[in-house]
């Protein structure tokens, strides 16, 4: 049986149980990376959105240790992302964070999308969509993933609409 085929407290106990295994000294991340990309079956989108979550979660106290970065580097390789993907997520999580303080800038907005300031409106546009597809909750939903991912992509995507928001009113 899948995870997404258990109840709810069945998934709890099963998350509570995996996160206890992952304290542990002799816990075999490689061997747990390598079977987590296969189960992905090549969607890049939910391997960047369990980094994202990854990248998040070490962000939580508002700083990020050089050993943390590392170890996150190391893990996005592990799942077949490049330097710059796993670079790109760091800002958009980092801009994300910006955003939703309400100290974000307009080299904020331009981050999340990961566009520069001199894109052109059709490449800003461009990169809203493609950024609103691989985030949207509804598309994530058909691939079966778990609420507490959805409500994930539901700030993401808010994230991503206020951004290219904030870009359309500083270009008009």
């Amino acid at each position: 049986m899948t995870a997404r085929m258990l109840p709810i407290n069945s998934q709890r106990q099963a998350a509570i149980k995996l996160f206890n295994a992952g304290k542990q000294n002799d816990f075999q991340l490689h061997a747990v990376l390598a079977q987590f990309r296969q189960e992905c079956h090549r969607r890049r989108n939910l391997v960047q959105m369990f980094l994202e979550i990854q990248i998040s979660t070490a962000m939580a106290d508002g700083h990020l240790h050089p050993s943390e970065k590392r170890i996150l580097f190391s893990i996005g390789e592990q799942l077949g992302l490049d330097h710059a993907a796993i670079e790109h997520l760091f800002g958009f999580i980092e801009s994300g964070m910006a955003v939703d303080s309400g100290k974000s800038s307009l080299s904020d907005a331009y981050e999340v999308l990961g566009v520069s300031e001199n894109a052109s409106d059709a490449e800003v546009k461009k990169a809203y969509r493609r950024l609103m597809s691989q985030h949207h909750p509804d598309k994530l939903a058909a691939k079966g993933l778990p609420e507490e991912m959805m409500q994930l992509a539901k700030e993401k995507t808010q994230e991503i609409k206020s951004a290219y928001e904030q870009i359309k009113r500083s270009r008009a």
